[in-house]
């Protein structure tokens, strides 16, 4: 499940593409089919304007046309039960995705236009493995950043992505923060800012007593950032939905937080502006025992977030001023 601007695409088990509408501003459409005809746990597909790409429970990198639904496959070796993401830069799509190598995590970015074979490139340095990946536009190319997760240290990467002379070219390998001991569902996500640069989002633990979501500003990718600034949890999370975008002129983020310190604490769903000055809880969107997965996508005049729990999924759309959105269950 992933919000888009037209509603919630879904991927069911056997690889059609599957959207939950919107009636206007006010309601969804409800989708055909039952819980068996979805994986309950799997990672929302990522969305250019085009296609939708994802991995599937097979390990296949796979993409569909969002206008035919025609689905063919891009890799036959990507780590099942990783998040892809997508970017559309000069007509061109970039999909960035975890590859499995000997047993090793590797990142990858695949380009192409329309129906084409594409291009394939490794973005991880040799001796460097990757649990998670994102793409973004940087200031005049594509920036992937990698998790290269582990139990120890795991530190962040970025490289630049080029596609010149029929081919892509990757920069330099920058390591821009070492991040502590992340779990096999830790996951980073990433947005560009509104005023230049990249926002980079990783919820994980920040020392030996506290956990949380850690925000890194990265104004120059090719230098090291400045530490993270940090909204603490009161206590862990695993797997911890995080999603970010630019939306009514601001730059939000999207995330799942435990309610109280408890172990068995109910979780809680949050929206919140993100800028230099202003990294706080935010406005609360829903609660429940736990949430898999979250997305956000800006519409014409607010956005779309649906969210997943064991239960169900869910859809709610706001308007730029947070008036007269409508919430149901599909």
């Amino acid at each position: 499940m992933t919000a888009a601007q037209e509603g919630a695409v879904f991927i069911s088990r056997t690889h059609q593409l599957i959207i939950a509408s919107r009636q206007g501003d006010k309601l969804f459409k409800s989708i055909d089919g039952s819980k068996k005809d979805f994986t309950a746990f799997a990672r929302g597909p990522s969305l250019s304007p085009t296609h939708a790409y994802w991995v599937s429970e097979s390990g296949k990198l796979l993409a569909a046309n969002r206008a035919t639904g025609q689905v063919r496959t891009l890799h036959l070796n990507a780590r099942k039960g990783t998040r892809t993401s997508a970017l559309t830069h000069n007509k061109r799509e970039y999909v960035a995705f975890i590859a499995e190598s000997e047993d090793t995590g590797l990142a990858f970015v695949w380009s192409g236009v329309g129906e084409s074979q594409g291009e394939l490139a490794q973005v991880s340095p040799e001796g460097s493995g990757a649990t998670s990946v994102a793409i973004v536009l940087g200031k005049s190319s594509p920036l992937t950043i990698v998790l290269a997760g582990r139990s120890g240290m795991s530190p962040i990467h970025t490289r630049k992505v080029h596609f010149t002379n029929g081919s892509l070219r990757l920069d330099q390998d920058t390591v821009v923060w070492i991040a502590p001991g992340s779990h096999p569902l830790t996951e980073l996500v990433a947005s560009t800012k509104s005023s230049g640069g990249t926002w980079v989002f990783l919820s994980t633990a920040k020392d030996f007593s506290d956990f949380g979501l850690a925000r890194l500003d990265l104004k120059t990718p090719e230098r090291e950032a400045a530490e993270p600034a940090w909204m603490i949890f009161p206590n862990g999370l695993d797997p911890a939905p995080t999603q970010a975008t630019r939306l009514c002129d601001k730059d939000y983020v999207l995330y799942a937080r435990p309610r109280d310190s408890s172990p068995d604490s109910p979780q809680e769903l949050y929206l919140t502006p993100n800028n230099r000055k202003s990294f706080h809880r935010g406005t609360l969107v829903a609660r429940s025992r736990g949430f898999v997965d979250a997305s956000i996508a800006a519409t014409d005049h607010g956005a779309l977030l649906v969210w997943t729990t064991a239960s169900a999924t869910w859809g709610r759309i706001l308007t730029c001023r947070h008036q007269g959105s409508t919430e149901t269950r599909n």
